[in-house]
């Protein structure tokens, strides 16, 4: 059972959503940059569960990739095979598990949790790659990442959300077809985070997707991309210009780690009132 948030702002039946991703933030400021912050999940829950308490998102951002990516050896003459072997990994899927479940028993009734997923361009340049990866490359981390999913397909999860930090080639576009599949085969929403952007480019991904998310985009830019979230970048974070945001609005983007505890607090007020 999940709160429903997220589908009700996509579906029209809410004007305002608040997702807000704050997980850099809290490991630093609710568990002093805890080095078992992607291995022990009491510690993370812990450090989430006191962070909402002052931010108070309606979707939660899981990054069930980081924990794999904590653990990476970068190989630059294998950067695939490097990626799939440590999606096999067992200590990270368990971390996984339990803090799905941990979140879930806590705040499954109010907020929505939703998955966090690398493009597999980005995983790639992660493990070493250098160029222009082929298709058979991104496929193949397309394909891991669908796998990731299936292993959570009994949670109580209401999304994904597929971050990347440059467009999609038509390449990535078509191997991505696996990891859209696989949540629409579990009623999944599907979101696409642009980390880079500054404002929606309208030929910005080629998915089958339900939202484009442009965190560092100002609000008046997202108007005319219709769906589009973003607005709480790191300009929003570290700016205390007022908060302007248009009538229908998906508030979204991520606390840097660095931000400054009161004017966090400030800024989430404002969010909650607006």
């Amino acid at each position: 059972m999940t709160a429903g948030n997220l589908g009700g702002w996509l579906d029209g039946e809410r004007e305002r959503l608040r997702w807000i991703d704050f997980s850099a933030y809290a490991k630093r400021v609710f568990a002093a940059d805890s080095g078992a912050w992607l291995t022990d999940a009491n510690v993370f829950v812990g450090g989430v569960a006191q962070a909402q308490g002052v931010i108070g998102t309606e979707v939660l951002s899981l990054d069930i990739i980081a924990p794999y990516l904590a653990m990476l050896e970068p190989d630059a003459d294998a950067p695939a095979d490097a990626i799939q072997a440590l999606f096999e990994l067992e200590a990270p899927a368990q971390f996984c598990h339990d803090t799905i479940d941990a979140l879930a028993h806590s705040f499954a009734a109010n907020i929505d949790i939703v998955l966090k997923l690398r493009s597999p361009s980005d995983l790639l340049r992660a493990a070493g790659f250098v160029g222009e990866p082929s298709f058979d490359d991104l496929d193949d981390i397309a394909i891991a990442l669908s796998n990731r999913l299936r292993a959570l397909a009994e949670k109580p999860v209401s999304g994904i959300v597929i971050t990347t930090t440059s467009p999609f080639s038509a390449d990535e576009s078509e191997a991505l077809e696996s990891v859209v599949s696989a949540a629409r085969h579990y009623d999944w929403r599907v979101c696409v985070s642009f980390e880079g952007d500054s404002e929606p480019d309208g030929g910005d991904a080629a998915l089958d997707g339900d939202a484009n998310l442009y965190p560092q985009a100002a609000f008046a830019a997202l108007a005319p991309a219709g769906g589009a979230g973003g607005g709480l970048g790191d300009h929003f974070w570290r700016d205390d210009a007022a908060l302007a945001a248009p009538g229908r609005v998906l508030m979204y983007g991520e606390i840097p780690a660095d931000a400054e505890p009161e004017f966090v607090v400030a800024r989430a007020t404002a969010i909650a009132a607006n």
